[in-house]
């Protein structure tokens, strides 16, 4: 459970980047 939680925090933080950079 928290290795789900630990990834989708690094899914969150990837596509915040993600949409910073794009933007």
């Amino acid at each position: 459970e928290a290795m789900l939680a630990a990834s989708g925090l690094v899914l969150y933080l990837s596509d915040a980047l993600l949409y910073t950079v794009v933007k």
